[in-house]
């Protein structure tokens, strides 16, 4: 359980990441670049972790860094978790509970994406879960972002696993909508989510230039298109409640 150095810690991090993002050229030429609008950035908080501020600015907010390496902001030397990458929070009533980072450039050495430690919660809870009666089921913060844009309720699971506390949660919703990554790995997931959930998993096969949601982020008609591989997915499966795009 966090306690409220931990929660103040997270806030002020979001805090910076986003400021810093809204400064920096490099970072918002290439979410430009990848169809994000800067209206969507800001209202979800997108940051960027420029990897030598953080520790100065909880000093400044009288935050104890010890709290920063608790949630895993900082790593046991000082260095900042998610320096250089992109900063996606989950938001929880406003509130910061976790952030997961995507580097700008991904070298041989670095993973693409890297999250805080502790469980990985699904991405977009809060918005999502307004109606119960569909949501999409992708896999990166990218993928969310763009539905975010374009005002489709979605849950990111950071990946492509799924644990038995997951799939509870998932359970709470009549239909998922399955746009997983059309890849081996994304093929594999949806399996297993029909496999948990039957009937109630409707998978959607996007256009073949988009691999995923945030492919179809970079097109002018990319919304259209979304509604429209969501209206064909429907129509395949059969009778069923459609989400409402």
């Amino acid at each position: 359980m966090r306690g409220d150095d931990e929660h103040r810690a997270l806030d002020a991090a979001v805090e910076l990441y986003a400021n810093r993002l809204l400064g920096d050229r490099r970072a918002l030429e290439y979410l430009a670049g990848r169809g994000f609008a800067r209206d969507v950035l800001v209202q979800q908080r997108i940051g960027l972790a420029a990897g030598d501020e953080l520790v100065p600015y909880l000093a400044w907010r009288h935050v104890p860094a010890s709290a920063a390496r608790r949630v895993g902001l900082l790593r046991a030397d000082g260095r900042e978790m998610l320096a250089g990458r992109i900063v996606f929070p989950e938001l929880r009533h406003r509130q910061p509970v976790w952030l997961i980072g995507r580097v700008l450039e991904a070298p041989d050495d670095l993973p693409r994406y890297l999250g805080l430690p502790g469980p990985k919660p699904l991405l977009g809870w809060d918005q999502a879960s307004r109606d119960r009666r569909g949501v999409c089921i992708v896999e990166g913060p990218l993928d969310l972002l763009a539905l975010q844009q374009w005002g489709v309720p979605g849950l990111a699971l950071c990946g492509t696993g799924f644990n038995a506390t997951t799939v509870q949660l998932l359970g709470q919703w009549e239909r998922l909508y399955a746009v997983l990554d059309a890849d081996v790995a994304g093929q594999e997931a949806t399996t297993r989510l029909t496999e948990a959930f039957g009937s109630r998993v409707i998978p959607v096969q996007l256009p073949p230039s988009a691999k995923d949601p945030a492919d179809l982020a970079l097109l002018a008609k990319g919304s259209t298109l979304f509604c429209a591989a969501i209206r064909d997915a429907v129509a395949c499966h059969g009778p069923v409640r459609p989400l409402v795009v």
